[in-house]
C-alpha cells in the first residue's frame, strides 16, 4: 500500500499559496484509491489559522478536479501607515543611519570603511566590476568578509 499526499496550502516566498493535487492522480483507477473523508470537527481551516477560508477541491465530474482558491480579505485595514519620502529614504539600499553609503566605485583597496553590522574594517581586495563588484574587508571585530558592494552599505571613514 502506498500513501500519496499533498499540501493544500503552504508559504512560498513569505506569502501563502494554494496547491492543486497532481494531475496524474486522476489517472489512477478509482478501485485502487481509498480517499478518507475528514470530519468537520477534525478539519483545521486556514480561516482558523490565518483569518481566511481554506480552498476547496470540488469534483466536477468523474476524474476531474476543480481548484477554487479562497477570497482574500485584508485584516486590520485601518492600521496601515503611509510611507513618506523620509521613510523611503531610510529603507533605500545605499543609505545608513550614520550617513550616506559610499558609491561602489569610490571604494578602493586600503581604505578604512565602516559597516552598520560588522563595524570598522580595511578593504583588502576588490574583485569584479559594476554591479557585481565585490570587496574583501578585514573587520576589526569579525575578521574578513566578502561583500557585494551594491548591497554592502559601507561608509568611508
Amino acid at each position: 500500500m502506498a500513501t500519496l499526499s499533498y499540501a493544500e496550502s503552504r508559504y512560498k516566498y513569505g506569502t501563502p499559496s494554494w496547491n492543486e493535487p497532481s494531475r496524474f492522480i486522476t489517472e489512477i483507477d478509482e478501485r485502487f484509491l481509498n480517499v478518507p473523508q475528514k470530519k468537520k470537527s477534525q478539519q483545521v481551516t486556514m480561516k482558523s489559522l490565518h483569518g481566511f477560508d481554506s480552498f476547496e477541491v470540488k469534483s466536477r465530474h468523474a476524474g476531474e478536479l476543480e481548484f477554487t482558491p479562497p477570497d482574500f480579505h485584508l485584516r486590520d485595514k485601518g492600521k496601515l501607515k503611509k510611507i513618506g519620502p523620509a521613510t523611503m529614504a531610510a529603507a533605500t539600499p545605499g543609505t545608513s543611519a550614520s550617513g550616506s553609503a559610499a558609491d561602489a566605485e569610490a571604494i578602493l583597496e586600503g581604505m578604512i570603511v565602516e559597516h552598520e553590522r560588522f563595524g570598522r574594517g580595511e578593504v583588502t581586495s576588490l574583485d569584479g566590476a559594476g554591479a557585481n563588484k565585490k570587496a574583501t574587508v578585514n573587520f576589526e571585530s569579525v575578521g574578513p568578509k566578502q561583500l557585494l558592494l551594491k548591497f554592502a552599505k559601507l561608509r568611508i571613514v
